[in-house]
């Protein structure tokens, strides 16, 4: 059994985690997504503020000893994505350049010590599909 520290958190279902967004895209704060790359697991960023890093405490967790326990911050400030490297050890990339902030967008990989996360801004509310409206038949003279 796989010790539950060294689990990439918050682990979510999908449809707990688009529901989370749809709330959070509700509340005004515009959508991301970190999607690990070799994975494929989406972690949703809720709030305007989050930490990342090994501790336990942070609010996305990576358990591997190249992250620092506070590697870096994600901050939403009108209606745009930062990525702010608090001092890490071994440094946040983007598209592979070295940063110590950034503005994110749609796409962007961002590295991590061996994480590899793909930036996801694509609107996760709910879509409501309606019926077509029924066509009227319409009757045509007989022809001549």
């Amino acid at each position: 059994m796989s010790d539950p520290n060294d689990r990439v958190t918050p682990f979510m279902s999908e449809a707990q985690r688009l529901r989370e967004l749809a709330q959070a895209e509700g509340s005004g704060l515009a959508p991301l997504c970190l999607c690990i790359s070799n994975t494929g697991e989406c972690l949703p960023v809720t709030r305007d503020q989050a930490i990342v890093g090994r501790h336990s405490h942070a609010d996305i967790r990576l358990p591997l000893p190249d992250v620092s326990r506070r590697h870096c911050r994600l901050v939403c400030s009108e209606g745009k994505w930062h990525i702010h490297d608090l001092d890490s050890l071994n440094g946040v990339y983007v598209n592979g350049i070295r940063v110590k902030q950034m503005e994110l967008t749609h796409r962007d990989v961002i590295s991590i010590g061996a994480y590899s996360l793909e930036v996801d801004m694509r609107s996760h509310s709910p879509t409501v599909l309606l019926p077509f409206p029924a066509r009227k038949s319409r009757t045509f003279p007989e022809a001549a």
